[in-house]
């Protein structure tokens, strides 16, 4: 929904491909040759919190691969199938083998750290103690990569996503700028430092990186997902503006199919700047259908609102 990322999440979970036209799970769901098996309700992982290990890694739909998943990135599981493992508010599957759970994430790499203390194993340390909400430890691991490789722009990303997380907004507009400066055209350190512009109330500079991530990647759906947060949200009435957001939203929409809650409830949010309360309650519900955990005090937030008819101010 573009409260942040968290990210957004973290959000930036790919190296942008344009999705396929196939939208449905069904049996596309497996790798070619493999008979559908839904292990959903009886693996032992579904529900539980996992992060990638490899850089890399195939998320697919099919024989089609989508994207590309960097080392590191969290997901929640929500479905199996044989090998393979689908996530929750995501449109595609990726191998189990390229996963460990969060809580076992912190002693995988301890032990890598002890076998090989390179900067690399330090910073997805510190992301699992991130992953965990072990703020402090998560800036320690964090900081020390930087000190080892100080021209690696993911670290300083990464702190930035700590520090945002703690709603310290000015140590994570530092960090978000340190790693622009060593790759001015990463479309997600450009959508993490929009948002933290738009969190200052600094609309004009958010604009600016939303609308740069877009033109970098006309596909990445999280900057317009971003964008109309901003449109929909913002206390500034010069700035809201319904209609925009909701054009907006709707594309960032479509170019997910419609899976991701983040951005299914953005598009609520916007109906409610416009004063479509019903569409505003009917994607709100479709964000917690997919996701009932995530952002729930904001989403209960945004519902007391819709049913008092007020647009959602953040």
């Amino acid at each position: 929904m573009h409260y942040f990322r968290r990210i957004g999440l973290f959000r930036f979970l790919f190296i942008p491909f344009l999705l396929p036209a196939a939208a449905a799970f069904s049996f596309q769901t497996q790798e070619p040759g493999q008979e559908f098996q839904d292990e959903s309700l009886t693996d032992p992982l579904i529900g539980r919190r996992v992060m990638t290990l490899n850089w890399g890694a195939e998320f697919k739909l099919g024989s089609d691969v989508v994207g590309l998943v960097e080392l590191g990135k969290v997901f929640t599981v929500d479905g199996a199938n044989g090998n393979w493992y689908h996530f929750r508010g995501k449109h595609g599957w990726m191998k189990k083998d390229n996963f460990i759970l969060i809580e076992k994430a912190v002693s995988h790499f301890t032990e890598l750290i002890e076998a090989a203390p390179e900067a690399k194993n330090y910073h997805h340390r510190g992301i699992a103690w991130r992953e965990r909400g072990e703020f402090s430890k998560a800036i320690n691991d964090m900081d020390f990569a930087i000190q080892i490789n100080d021209q690696e722009a993911s670290y300083y990303n990464s702190l930035g996503t700590v520090y945002h997380r703690q709603k310290k907004f000015e140590s994570a507009l530092e960090n978000y700028e340190k790693a622009l400066v060593i790759n001015p055209n990463n479309i997600g350190f450009l959508n993490n430092r929009g948002i933290v512009h738009r969190e200052l109330g600094d609309y004009e500079n958010a604009l600016q990186d939303f609308d740069k991530a877009i033109s970098l990647a006309p596909n990445y759906a999280y900057a317009y997902g971003s964008k109309a947060w901003m449109y929909a949200t913002a206390s500034d009435e010069k700035i809201v503006d319904g209609a925009k957001a909701v054009a907006l939203a709707k594309t960032a929409c479509e170019l997910t199919k419609w899976k991701e809650d983040e951005l299914l409830g953005t598009l609520s949010a916007a109906y409610g700047r416009t004063g479509d309360y019903d569409q505003a309650r009917k994607w709100l519900r479709s964000a917690m259908t997919i996701n009932p955990e995530k952002y729930l005090e904001l989403r209960i937030s945004m519902k007391k609102s819709f049913d008092a008819e007020q647009a959602f101010t953040n």
